[in-house]
């Protein structure tokens, strides 16, 4: 599939205050260079764009400006500057970039000026000497000696696309992970939501009217052998849908059609595999704060709470955020980000938060404190925290305050049972514990995510 990025289009992605000139050769280098590094399905370039469109600052910002007011230093780089530093070095670029950057990345120490020279340039703001000679040397362009050509748009797209490449960013791309595509771009989740909503908005446009939630009721019949943006669409919707699809490639093959006919079986459509007016208006308006459940490999269990379904949770629980209660735990908790801190009380949803209370009891009582710390039981991963589900448009059930995550170092997202530490036979009263006051457990649902345990069901 091949992508052209003309200057109308790329005007839509960065909005209204980039120069015609930048975009015009912006757009240039973007054909010239996107194939060499595979960014040529939509999902790969949205994902780039998004990034892109952050960090530069809808391709405004080449140059990291660096020039902050005393109390802007104290909120960006509370690490670095007491007051009294910032007083000293407000209103001072040169001066800024030169200390916190300093004997970092292949810089010198301050008094060097390396921190200001190698400062974030281009549309990946490239930060850092290294960075500079490894990517100039990457693109035949001497960036130490030279490091305003980093600024330059060609070199500015090549530059980006080589550390992309470097960092396998089209694997992530490809699964559709933006939170695992921020994280290897700046160290961590800065700006996530930001970059989630870009790259949303960004598959709308390259998708030219289809919306990234998935085909309306006026899109073209698609079944298999088609290919093309309007299938990169549905295969998006079906993954958010929580409906295995393979690589969202635009590719209508096998695993498209088993995923369409799942979606029509649950939705009590003809399972025929043709996406027609029937299933895209389905597809168009099922409710995503949740996902489907098109093959669970165990039944949900039944207990003495009766909690929703996941499409069900806003008219059950409510605005999102609201109406919690702060229960006690009967053992401490550790901040599974930052050890040294515990916590003995955790917000949950009035609804849910007797339930877990109870739970967190008998938790306490049939493992003992102990076997809780040995277990990694008392790593607490999250409780409330309102944001979207990580790389989709729904909203992850601790947006409410009815989903718990434990451990998520030792029981990362896409890990089995093979790998997944909670996975282990000495967990399984731990898990009953939860399933027989109704919870649900996602790893031993689907084998997946098994930090994490919610008041939902599937």
């Amino acid at each position: 599939m091949t992508l052209t990025i003309t200057k109308p289009l790329l005007r839509k992605i960065a909005g209204r205050r980039a120069t015609d000139k930048r975009l015009t050769e912006l757009a240039d280098a973007m054909n010239r260079h996107f194939p060499e590094y595979g960014i040529t399905t939509v999902l790969r370039a949205s994902h780039f764009f998004g990034q892109m469109i952050v960090e530069s600052g809808g391709f405004t910002v080449f140059r990291e400006n660096m020039n902050y007011s005393a109390t802007r230093l104290l909120q960006v780089f509370p690490r670095h500057f007491t007051t009294a530093q910032a007083r000293a070095y407000a209103g001072k670029p040169k001066k800024i970039a030169s200390y916190v950057y300093g004997n970092r990345g292949g810089n010198g120490a301050e008094q060097s000026g390396d921190g200001y020279r190698y400062r974030g340039a281009g549309i990946i703001h490239l930060t850092f000497k290294a960075n500079y000679r490894k990517f100039g040397q990457a693109v035949g362009v001497d960036l130490v000696a030279n490091p305003e050509k980093a600024a330059q748009s060609d070199i500015a797209v090549r530059v980006a696309l080589a550390f992309w490449k470097d960092l396998n960013l089209n694997h992530y791309a490809d699964a559709d992970e933006v939170d695992d595509v921020t994280r290897r771009i700046n160290g961590g989740y800065n700006g996530l939501q930001e970059r989630i909503k870009q790259t949303m908005r960004v598959r709308r446009i390259l998708l030219n009217g289809v919306p990234a939630q998935g085909p309306g009721p006026h899109a073209a019949m698609l079944r298999r052998k088609t290919k093309g943006p309007a299938v990169e669409a549905l295969q998006s919707r079906l993954k958010e849908l929580g409906y295995p699809v393979g690589a969202i490639d635009g590719d209508f093959g096998s695993k498209t059609e088993k995923a369409v006919k799942h979606f029509q079986r649950m939705h009590g459509l003809t399972p025929d595999g043709i996406v027609g007016p029937a299933t895209n208006a389905k597809l168009a308006n099922v409710e995503i704060s949740g996902r489907d459940d098109p093959s669970p490999i165990r039944e949900t269990p039944k207990g003495p709470a009766v909690f929703p379904r996941q499409r069900d949770v806003p008219q059950f629980y409510g605005a999102r955020g609201q109406n919690q209660r702060r229960i006690r735990l009967p053992f401490k908790m550790r901040l599974a980000w930052d050890l040294s801190k515990s916590v003995s009380r955790v917000p949950m949803h009035e609804k849910c938060a007797d339930s877990a209370e109870r739970i967190f009891k008998r938790i306490h009582e049939h493992y003992g404190d102990d076997e809780i710390k040995r277990l990694g039981i008392d790593l607490l991963g999250g409780t409330l925290n309102v944001r979207r589900i990580r790389g989709g448009a729904g909203w992850s059930m601790h947006s409410w305050g009815i989903a718990i995550d434990f451990d998520p170092a030792h029981n990362q997202l896409r890990w089995g049972r093979d790998r997944a530490r909670f996975a282990q036979p000495e967990y399984e009263q731990f898990w009953k514990f939860w399933e027989e006051e109704g919870w649900l457990s996602l790893g031993r649902s689907r084998n997946f995510d098994w930090m994490h345990v919610q008041a939902a069901r599937l």
